[in-house]
């Protein structure tokens, strides 16, 4: 049934960005044509302030379809896929395989991801960057609600250790505009601190 549920899910969300698909596997043919057994680990921030969502979609829900959609296309061009989702520490840890019965794996964890409390990247990137061993892929899809500093210290570690990084910076489209038309209190989703603005 989990399975099912999983295929059900991520068929949904598929079917739904058509050009999204077509992007990404555009971007991804065109930047990594030229590799073979490529491993691609799939880093994605689950915590609270990643819920926010000023329309239907959550930045969190736009992370679970960008993140399975390049986990499909990983696997159908034959590279091995890892999933780590994280908060202030890792929740869930799925090593890289390249078996297409592995996007099941994936698909079922993007689906039941649970939101935990504040983010500390750091940690997270630096701990994740001494277990990966093998020299690949590395995308970290957040909102970046970090220090900019400690977050480019963990990323830095993955080059260093001689990976590829690419980050996707997921921003609700509030979050950019911030045209809110009154005086607003705004909450930090993760501290529970509250602004008033006018």
């Amino acid at each position: 049934k989990a399975v099912n549920a999983s295929r059900a899910w991520f068929e949904h969300f598929w079917n739904a960005s058509s050009q999204l698909n077509a992007a990404l596997l555009g971007r991804y043919t065109k930047l990594y044509e030229a590799e073979t057994n490529f491993d691609c680990y799939l880093l994605v921030d689950s915590s609270a302030s990643m819920t926010y969502a000023s329309e239907k979609v959550s930045k969190l829900e736009y992370a679970q379809l960008l993140a399975a959609c390049l986990g499909y296309l990983m696997l159908k061009q034959q590279d091995a896929v890892g999933l780590t989702l994280f908060d202030n520490q890792i929740r869930v840890n799925i090593p890289a395989r390249s078996k297409r019965s592995h996007l099941n794996v994936i698909l079922s964890q993007m689906e039941n991801i649970s939101a935990g409390p504040e983010t500390r990247m750091a940690p997270v990137l630096h701990q994740t960057a001494k277990v990966i061993k093998k020299r690949g892929l590395i995308i970290l899809i957040s909102d970046l609600f970090d220090f900019p500093e400690e977050v480019l210290s963990g990323l830095q570690h993955f080059r260093y250790n001689g990976h590829e990084v690419v980050v996707f910076h997921i921003l609700d489209p509030q979050e950019l505009k911030l045209d809110f038309p009154q005086r607003t209190r705004f909450r930090d989703m993760e501290s529970g601190e509250e602004m008033i603005t006018d």
